[in-house]
């Protein structure tokens, strides 16, 4: 249910960007590096099947997958595949993918 929901306010994107809000630097980088870079970053060792064509090592490389990050995370909930995120990190993330800043 709350993935509907963060899903349904990600895609109307119902308040306006904040640049002081939820930012690359404030959250999307740490949260990348604890949740996604073990499988998706370029020197992953043990991608876990991870794509080798995807990557998110930065925020462009990050940015560049928006749609696939919305769809897998926020969407069908398959990312990351143990799961465990908090409703706090659903919420920003979903707020960042709106505003990527």
């Amino acid at each position: 249910m709350i993935l509907a929901l963060l899903y349904a306010c990600a895609t109307e994107a119902t308040e306006a960007c904040d640049p002081e809000g939820v930012t690359w630097d404030t959250f999307t980088a740490g949260f990348v590096s604890g949740r996604c870079q073990a499988c998706h970053g370029a020197g992953s060792t043990d991608r876990h099947g991870a794509p080798e064509a995807i990557h998110f090592e930065d925020q462009a490389e990050t940015s560049a997958q928006l749609d696939l990050v919305r769809d897998s995370v926020l969407v069908r909930g398959s990312m990351p595949p143990a799961g465990g995120l908090t409703d706090a990190e659903l919420e920003h993330l979903a707020h960042w993918l709106d505003c990527p800043e």
